[in-house]
């Protein structure tokens, strides 16, 4: 099994087969869950290389493989009885692949004569692969979509006997609970992702609630010692705020802005101008507009 050029698939190029496809390798529910489970383009593992070695030993084949299978291509979660093949090799294209025909069907795809067979005889890696004989078992996800197959593969043509098949079915169903578990600990650890930045949204909204209360309280002070020294000053009888429709409320606070104006106020409206207008202060008795402004 020698990688060849086909193996080195440039991000987002389609295939040129793709025509030739069925649709359902296209679905992009299955294309979800495909990425969801997180298992393109990682290293072999354990829990799926014990799955391929006791088929190749179960069915004496002397390779075997779990495949993930995406849009562009068939990747080699683990590929036992072949070379070491760097990571960006554990692939060949979709359409080369048998494993998109189980895509297709959602059904086992037992061949004992690759070459012979019309189902897949034609299909790249029959040649390039050395197929003689194949036996594929779809691997689901968690909502019953194929992502893939477990599949062995003989050197020669061969007849494939039914309690080596059932085996087959039993460790794609094992590589599918695998499957199922990463798809768990992905949700798992955007749940937890989600909690944490809602943490941390809540802490953000909670210190400038904070920040605000302090700022409130501090305006209150504020015009509750300009109320008092300015108990005595002129003043107009009603707030000189509220827009439009005015202001009955007696007028309390004086206030001014860096434009040179100034206004009696009450509590309520001078606290919403201070907070909400930069540069809107309060003035004293003796100061107003610009020269309480410049002598603040």
């Amino acid at each position: 099994m020698e990688a060849t050029d086909d193996m080195h698939l440039p991000e987002g190029r389609p295939s040129p087969q793709d025509a030739t496809l069925p649709a359902a390798v296209f679905d992009p529910a299955r294309l979800a869950a495909v990425h969801s489970t997180g298992l393109l383009d990682t290293e072999p593992e354990e829990e799926f290389d014990a799955l391929t070695r006791l088929a190749a030993q179960v069915t004496g084949a002397r390779r075997a493989f779990v495949t993930v299978v995406d849009d562009r291509r068939s990747f080699w979660k683990s590929c036992i009885g072949g070379p070491e093949l760097p990571l960006d090799q554990r692939q060949n294209l979709v359409h080369e692949s048998p494993c998109h025909l189980l895509i297709a069907t959602d059904e086992a795809l037992i061949s004992e004569d690759a070459r012979q067979d019309p189902r897949i005889r034609d299909v790249p890696a029959v040649e390039q692969l050395g197929i003689g004989a194949w036996a594929g078992v779809p691997v689901h996800d968690r909502d019953g979509h194929v992502i893939g197959g477990l599949c062995v593969v003989a050197d020669r043509a061969r007849a494939w006997q039914p309690q080596e098949v059932q085996t087959l079915h039993t460790l794609a169903e094992a590589a599918g609970a695998q499957v199922k578990l990463r798809q768990e600990l992905g949700r798992t650890r955007e749940q937890a992702a989600r909690l944490e930045a809602l943490a941390e949204a809540e802490q953000r909204l909670r210190a400038e609630a904070e920040q605000r209360a302090a700022a409130a309280a501090e305006v209150a002070d504020r015009m509750r010692a300009a109320a008092a020294q300015q108990v005595t000053a002129p003043r107009p009888e009603h707030c000189q705020l509220g827009g439009a429709r005015g202001c009955t409320a007696p007028a309390e606070i004086k206030i001014a802005d860096s434009w040179g104006d100034a206004a009696w106020s009450c509590p309520t409206h001078a606290e919403e101008a201070i907070v909400n207008v930069r540069s809107v202060f309060i003035a004293s008795e003796e100061l107003g507009g610009l020269a309480a402004y410049l002598n603040r």
